[in-house]
Protein backbone atom coordinates (compact mmCIF):
# COMPACT_ATOMS: atom_id res chain seq x y z
CA UNK A 1 0.00 0.00 0.00
CA UNK A 2 1.11 3.81 -0.71
CA UNK A 3 1.00 6.35 1.59
CA UNK A 4 -2.33 7.70 2.53
CA UNK A 5 -3.14 11.18 2.75
CA UNK A 6 -7.10 11.64 4.51
CA UNK A 7 -8.71 14.80 3.50
CA UNK A 8 -11.42 15.56 5.66
CA UNK A 9 -14.85 17.69 4.16
CA UNK A 10 -16.40 20.29 5.64
CA UNK A 11 -13.93 21.18 7.59
CA UNK A 12 -14.95 24.28 9.00
CA UNK A 13 -18.24 22.98 10.16
CA UNK A 14 -18.49 22.59 13.84
CA UNK A 15 -20.65 22.32 16.88
CA UNK A 16 -24.12 21.16 15.22
CA UNK A 17 -25.48 17.48 15.52
CA UNK A 18 -24.26 17.03 11.69
CA UNK A 19 -20.90 18.02 12.49
CA UNK A 20 -20.25 18.10 15.87
CA UNK A 21 -16.85 17.84 15.77
CA UNK A 22 -14.02 20.73 15.41
CA UNK A 23 -11.63 19.44 12.91
CA UNK A 24 -8.32 18.78 15.32
CA UNK A 25 -11.05 16.31 17.35
CA UNK A 26 -11.66 14.59 13.86
CA UNK A 27 -7.85 14.81 13.39
CA UNK A 28 -7.39 12.91 17.07
CA UNK A 29 -9.86 10.47 16.36
CA UNK A 30 -8.66 9.93 12.93
CA UNK A 31 -5.36 9.24 14.51
CA UNK A 32 -6.15 6.98 17.39
CA UNK A 33 -8.30 4.53 14.96
CA UNK A 34 -5.46 4.41 12.20
CA UNK A 35 -2.58 3.77 15.19
CA UNK A 36 -4.34 1.25 16.81
CA UNK A 37 -4.92 -0.19 13.16
CA UNK A 38 -1.41 -0.03 12.74
CA UNK A 39 -2.04 1.99 9.41
CA UNK A 40 0.45 4.91 8.65
CA UNK A 41 -1.09 7.80 7.84
CA UNK A 42 0.90 10.75 5.58
CA UNK A 43 -1.00 13.37 6.09
CA UNK A 44 -4.91 14.32 7.40
CA UNK A 45 -5.90 17.76 5.96
CA UNK A 46 -8.62 19.80 6.55
CA UNK A 47 -10.68 20.91 3.30
CA UNK A 48 -13.38 23.41 3.69
CA UNK A 49 -17.10 22.85 2.14
CA UNK A 50 -17.36 25.43 -0.90
CA UNK A 51 -20.91 23.64 -1.78
CA UNK A 52 -20.44 24.26 -5.79
CA UNK A 53 -20.59 20.64 -7.07
CA UNK A 54 -18.80 22.08 -10.48
CA UNK A 55 -15.58 23.21 -8.90
CA UNK A 56 -15.62 20.70 -5.94
CA UNK A 57 -12.74 18.11 -7.61
CA UNK A 58 -10.67 21.27 -8.72
CA UNK A 59 -10.95 22.73 -4.95
CA UNK A 60 -9.86 19.13 -3.74
CA UNK A 61 -6.68 18.88 -6.00
CA UNK A 62 -5.51 22.24 -4.73
CA UNK A 63 -6.20 21.61 -0.98
CA UNK A 64 -4.81 18.11 -0.94
CA UNK A 65 -1.11 17.05 -1.66
CA UNK A 66 -0.62 15.04 -4.87
CA UNK A 67 -2.80 12.08 -5.05
CA UNK A 68 -3.08 8.85 -7.05
CA UNK A 69 -7.03 7.74 -6.22
CA UNK A 70 -9.70 8.71 -4.34
CA UNK A 71 -11.54 6.72 -1.74
CA UNK A 72 -14.99 8.12 -0.70
CA UNK A 73 -18.10 6.93 0.85
CA UNK A 74 -19.95 9.46 -1.01
CA UNK A 75 -21.83 9.02 -4.08
CA UNK A 76 -22.28 12.34 -5.34
CA UNK A 77 -18.16 12.84 -4.97
CA UNK A 78 -18.01 9.82 -6.60
CA UNK A 79 -19.71 10.59 -9.48
CA UNK A 80 -17.80 14.08 -9.46
CA UNK A 81 -14.30 13.26 -9.19
CA UNK A 82 -14.50 10.47 -12.39
CA UNK A 83 -16.18 13.10 -14.62
CA UNK A 84 -13.17 15.00 -13.16
CA UNK A 85 -11.18 12.27 -14.72
CA UNK A 86 -9.92 11.16 -11.55
CA UNK A 87 -9.11 7.23 -10.50
CA UNK A 88 -11.99 6.45 -7.67
CA UNK A 89 -11.70 3.40 -5.86
CA UNK A 90 -15.24 1.11 -5.32
CA UNK A 91 -13.62 -1.62 -3.40
CA UNK A 92 -13.45 -0.68 -0.28
CA UNK A 93 -16.51 0.18 1.29
CA UNK A 94 -17.20 -1.85 4.69
CA UNK A 95 -20.86 -1.95 5.81
CA UNK A 96 -21.87 1.36 5.62
CA UNK A 97 -24.92 1.05 6.14
CA UNK A 98 -23.98 0.11 9.54
CA UNK A 99 -21.25 2.65 9.93
CA UNK A 100 -22.80 5.70 8.71
CA UNK A 101 -21.70 8.70 10.49
CA UNK A 102 -25.55 9.65 11.45
CA UNK A 103 -26.52 6.15 12.66
CA UNK A 104 -23.60 6.56 14.59
CA UNK A 105 -24.02 10.19 15.90
CA UNK A 106 -27.86 9.23 16.86
CA UNK A 107 -26.57 5.82 18.81
CA UNK A 108 -24.35 7.96 20.50
CA UNK A 109 -27.09 10.69 21.15
CA UNK A 110 -28.89 8.05 22.61
CA UNK A 111 -26.46 6.65 24.80
CA UNK A 112 -26.75 2.84 23.38
CA UNK A 113 -25.05 0.73 20.87
CA UNK A 114 -22.76 3.49 19.93
CA UNK A 115 -19.00 1.58 21.20
CA UNK A 116 -19.56 -1.23 18.69
CA UNK A 117 -19.70 1.12 15.54
CA UNK A 118 -16.43 2.67 16.58
CA UNK A 119 -12.90 1.56 17.05
CA UNK A 120 -12.21 1.21 21.07
CA UNK A 121 -9.85 4.28 20.81
CA UNK A 122 -12.24 6.37 19.72
CA UNK A 123 -14.88 5.40 22.15
CA UNK A 124 -12.85 6.12 24.43
CA UNK A 125 -11.94 10.00 22.95
CA UNK A 126 -15.33 10.34 22.69
CA UNK A 127 -15.90 9.26 26.77
CA UNK A 128 -12.71 11.75 27.22
CA UNK A 129 -14.52 14.52 25.74
CA UNK A 130 -17.81 13.83 26.93
CA UNK A 131 -19.10 13.37 23.46
CA UNK A 132 -22.72 11.94 24.76
CA UNK A 133 -23.61 14.83 26.49
CA UNK A 134 -22.46 16.86 22.99
CA UNK A 135 -24.60 15.09 21.22
CA UNK A 136 -27.62 14.87 23.28
CA UNK A 137 -28.19 18.90 23.28
CA UNK A 138 -27.04 19.32 19.93
CA UNK A 139 -29.60 16.99 18.48
CA UNK A 140 -32.16 19.13 20.56
CA UNK A 141 -30.99 21.87 18.37
CA UNK A 142 -31.31 19.83 14.91
CA UNK A 143 -29.07 18.94 12.26
CA UNK A 144 -27.61 22.46 11.44
CA UNK A 145 -27.99 23.90 15.18
CA UNK A 146 -31.24 25.50 14.76
CA UNK A 147 -33.61 24.95 17.78
CA UNK A 148 -36.45 22.00 17.21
Amino acid sequence: MGEIIVAVGSAQYAGTFRNPFAFKERELMMRAALEEAHLEVLDIVPVKDIHNHQRWAEHVQASVPAYEAIFTNSEVDRRIFEFAGERVMKEWFFERDRYEGKKVREALAAGKGWKELVPPAVANFLEDIKAQERLQTLKEKGPFGEEQ
